[in-house]
């Protein structure tokens, strides 16, 4: 401090003696000797999971340039668009109204005479399908970006597209590598629903898919993270069979794993039977990982249950 010259001398005591400054330094220190005492605890590996990094980085961050509003804005989303993926929603070009439309949201139509065929977009096709129908015109919303958090306090960002079938239809859909992926829900309403009816209640099976989690970890203490190991956290797994590049694959918890890793989420259960059964992605099923089942040995007392795990970062 001695070795600066006067007016950087006179900006950093100023800033110092800012009691946001001050505040967050103190807060900082505190959270560094939480880590540290924790890493202590689990091991000398002192492994950290990719939420804890940037919740660290954003901190760090944060306390540089808490004292510049601007500054603190541009460090700010600097650290969230590198720590996190970002997403730019694909557009396309509707031939009928000749807009420019969520991508998602086209609808590829065949032409009739072997000529070529016509992409609409959501609310094009929509009109097409209702007239078609003799239904009245359907109110197609493009609805904002909904984001919600799962039980790990991780916010998902859903986008929505609105297709009328058989019935009235919505998806929300995260955006993974550019397409949908992640988390997916759908709801399907008869077509005289209001689409914000239908939209509010695919918000709520959004939010009651989020709150569950089918997979734990082992989290051995001082272990690597080659020894531990994801399982099934219940007797029961929700998921949904994909593919990518041609492989089969599955989603559980929003995330992509193999059928051979998803076998081995399940080897706690060697030895048992179990029932693979398949819904349709806008049905109505049950969603908790233990489901209620009769007592297999209902003559013999039953034991006490321990306290349920708790959700680890996976």
């Amino acid at each position: 401090m001695k070795k600066q010259r006067p007016a950087a001398r006179k900006f950093f005591l100023t800033l110092v003696r800012d009691p946001r400054v001050s505040q967050l330094l103190d807060e900082s220190l505190a959270t560094t000797k939480r880590w540290e005492t924790e890493r202590q605890n689990w091991g000398s590996t002192g492994l950290r999971s990719n939420d804890e990094v940037a919740q660290l980085h954003e901190a760090a961050a944060m306390t540089r340039c808490e004292y510049n509003p601007l500054v603190r804005y541009r460090l700010t989303t600097h650290v969230r668009c590198s720590m996190k993926e970002t997403f730019e929603m694909p557009m396309d070009h509707c031939d009928e109204c000749d807009q420019v439309r969520p991508g998602f949201g086209f609808v590829n139509l065949a032409s009739e005479d072997s000529g070529p065929g016509r992409s609409l977009c959501s609310e094009c096709y929509n009109r097409w399908y209702m007239e078609g129908a003799g239904l009245p015109e359907l109110e197609t919303v493009y609805f904002e970006p909904v984001v919600r958090c799962d039980s790990l306090g991780r916010e998902h960002t859903f986008h929505f597209v609105v297709h009328m079938s058989t019935g009235l239809g919505i998806k929300a859909f995260e955006c993974v590598e550019g397409g949908p992926g992640g988390y997916q829900f759908s709801v399907m309403e008869p077509p005289e629903t209001p689409v914000r009816d239908a939209h509010a209640k695919l918000v709520a099976k959004i939010e009651a898919g989020l709150a569950v989690r089918y997979l734990r970890s082992s989290d051995f203490p001082g272990a690597g993270a080659s020894q531990n190991r994801l399982y099934a956290k219940g007797t029961a797994v929700n998921g949904r069979i994909d593919e990518r590049d041609g492989t089969p694959m599955v989603v559980i918890d929003g995330r992509e794993y193999s059928w051979e890793e998803f076998g081995k989420f399940l080897s706690c259960f060697n030895g048992f039977d179990f029932r693979l059964e398949c819904f349709d992605a806008c049905e109505s099923r049950e969603i908790t990982p233990d489901p209620a089942r009769p007592n297999p040995i209902w003559w013999l007392p039953e034991l006490e249950h321990s306290a349920p795990d708790d959700d680890r970062h996976h």
